[in-house]
């Protein structure tokens, strides 16, 4: 599982289960007050259930909703994309794995420059070190980051 909050109201979570993955995401600028959040959820998969009615994931505030089975050659949804309004997806841009797009949405959000050699490493999946963290932020020490890495499973040099 997978979140991210921009801070402003948007939000995207993601899970991903041995059956595939399921995308659900709210923009504020974008609701669409004319299809309720029943409808966005109205033909997901049971196995994907839980993360459609998770309190932590707001299933309330929905703005779009998505999920592709292992087995699928395509993205599903209960709402034709058709009704959607394209520019909500800018909450998935940053997901893409490119660490160029991840610098600029950081260098945004955090209004400071962010180093690419870093962020690259990180989407690699290098282990973090002191060094890696203090580039990042001069303020945070690895041992700082210790706990909610090893919540995730990152790597951390030791």
């Amino acid at each position: 599982m997978g979140s991210v909050r921009n801070g402003s109201g948007d939000d995207v979570f993601v899970l991903f289960n041995a059956t595939g993955c399921f995308l659900k995401g709210f923009s504020h600028e974008y609701p669409n007050p004319s299809i309720s959040a029943e409808a966005y959820y109205a033909d997901v998969p049971e196995a994907f259930g839980d993360a459609a009615r998770e309190p932590a994931f707001s299933p309330d505030n929905v703005s779009f909703c998505a999920w592709r089975r292992n087995d699928g050659s395509a993205w599903q949804s209960s709402v034709d994309a058709q009704t959607l309004n394209p520019r909500m997806f800018f909450l998935l841009e940053n997901l893409d794995g490119d660490p160029a797009g991840y610098k600029m949405f950081a260098e945004d959000y955090y209004e400071r420059d962010i180093d690419l050699d870093a962020v690259a490493g990180i989407l690699r999946g290098e282990p973090i070190s002191p060094a890696t963290a203090k580039t990042l932020n001069a303020d945070v020490a690895v041992d700082d980051l210790r706990a909610d890495l090893n919540e995730i499973g990152f790597p951390i040099v030791e």
